[in-house]
């Protein structure tokens, strides 16, 4: 494929009133697979914490030459979102151009792609951590068996492609001079209004103090070494509060009920790569593994020194976290007062 001949739409998110940071990703790995970069964001009409200039700009330093902020509010996100994104696929298609469209790996990432499979009759490449162009169309790398092992995939049939990225598996690149991105505003009620089967009756925001877990420069992260979910709330709570760290979690304990879901961390939860690691009570299952072994520094506290968490760790502590982490927390808060 030629990659003049290409367009990339990227479905970009809103995170506490600012682009989130995979959507900067996105559109670095865009422009390397097409000559045209458009994002496009649900963008209530009412919402007003969003600072779209800011947006437009950071955009443009990624490489995308405009911002499509669309009012869904008239239906569910990703049923809305999918069928504008529809509308401008028609759009390409109908000029003669080839259209590859990325989304983050996330829940509105997913709902969108999944209506367009069915819009555009195409499978989706998900949960890849690259893509490249080739002769035919879109190749996309995978890490699977836990991040053990690399495959690539290959899309087969027609233009347009849809993937599912990652994020924290591109790094964003700014260009110091920015392209000129435009901002257009839509709306999606026209092409829902008809169509749409499912309304929503209610929604509940998880809210949470503290940095975003996958943009945090440390995260502290427990596990079934902590014994207990009290233990968890006091001894993690309480050294992210000290270190101004988001709190991070293993499957276990998710699965425990100890904490929500988006705490996780791993290959069904949430990559991170902070500066900072520190991976207390947990045996560094594979799983876990792959969603935050590219931190920079990884601090891990274990009673088992074989655990498989001292095999990335670039300091082990062998010992008991309910131990440890007290002592720590105590001196830490010495240290700042």
């Amino acid at each position: 494929m030629n990659r003049e001949s290409i367009d990339v739409i990227v479905i970009g998110e809103i995170s506490r009133g600012e682009l989130a940071s995979h959507t900067l990703e996105l559109t670095t790995l865009a422009q390397t697979l097409g000559t045209k970069v458009t994002c496009v964001i649900s963008l209530p009409s009412a919402r007003t914490d969003f600072d779209v200039g800011g947006a437009t700009t950071a955009l443009g330093q990624a490489g995308a030459s405009s911002l499509h902020c669309v009012d869904c509010s008239t239906g569910l996100s990703g049923f809305a979102l999918g069928m504008y994104v529809k509308s401008l696929i028609d759009v390409s298609v109908g000029s003669g151009r080839d259209v590859v469209v990325v989304a983050p790996q996330t829940y509105l990432g997913r709902d969108v792609q999944a209506h367009l499979s069915v819009f555009v009759d195409r499978a989706v490449l998900a949960n890849a951590v690259n893509a490249t162009l080739t002769d035919s169309g879109i190749a996309t790398t995978h890490m699977v068996f836990g991040g053990s092992t690399i495959v690539t995939a290959q899309s087969s049939g027609s233009s347009p492609y849809l993937i599912i990225v990652r994020p924290k598996s591109v790094a964003p690149e700014l260009a110091d001079t920015p392209l000129a991105c435009e901002r257009i505003d839509a709306t999606a009620h026209d092409l829902v209004s008809d169509t749409a089967r499912t309304e929503i009756v209610s929604s509940e925001t998880i809210s949470s103090d503290g940095p975003e877990l996958e943009d945090a420069s440390i995260v502290i992260s427990g596990g079934r070494g902590l014994g207990t979910q009290q233990n968890y709330e006091a001894l993690i709570q309480g050294a992210a509060n000290v270190l101004g760290a988001a709190t991070g979690a293993s499957r276990a304990i998710v699965d425990a009920g100890w904490v929500p879901y988006s705490k996780q961390v791993g290959q069904t939860g949430k990559t991170v790569k902070p500066n900072v690691y520190i991976a207390c009570g947990i045996s560094g299952a594979t799983q876990h593994l792959v969603g935050m072994k590219g931190s920079k520094n990884i601090i891990a506290i274990n009673t088992d020194d074989q655990a498989p968490i001292f095999s990335v760790a670039d300091l082990g502590i062998v010992a008991d976290v309910n131990v440890v982490l007290p002592s720590v927390i105590e001196k830490l808060k010495l240290k700042k007062s």
